[in-house]
């Protein structure tokens, strides 16, 4: 199922997004390609940690992960793992 298409979630999710696109271009200032460019980094950095490709041996899931973080691979990974959250015991 596509959460686009869910009545209740769908139009939510939209007007959200939406909300955040404008806070960006309008309020930050930011041009279209900018506020673009910044949605679209921030949904590939959250896409990477949730899949956690930065602890992979694979190369190229490591390339990915220092070309999203800006370059600091080891950087990141501390952050992740500080914004990690802990299990309860």
């Amino acid at each position: 199922m596509n959460i686009g298409s869910d009545a209740a979630i769908g139009p939510v999710g939209r007007e959200g997004f939406l909300t955040i696109y404008r806070l960006l271009r309008d309020d930050a200032g930011l041009s279209p390609d900018e506020a673009t460019r910044f949605l679209a980094e921030g949904m590939l950095i959250n896409t990477v940690l949730a899949l956690q490709l930065q602890d992979s041996g694979d190369p190229d899931a490591l390339e990915l992960v220092t070309q999203a973080c800006g370059g600091d691979l080891d950087r990141f990974r501390t952050l992740a793992a500080a914004a990690a959250p802990t299990s309860i015991q």
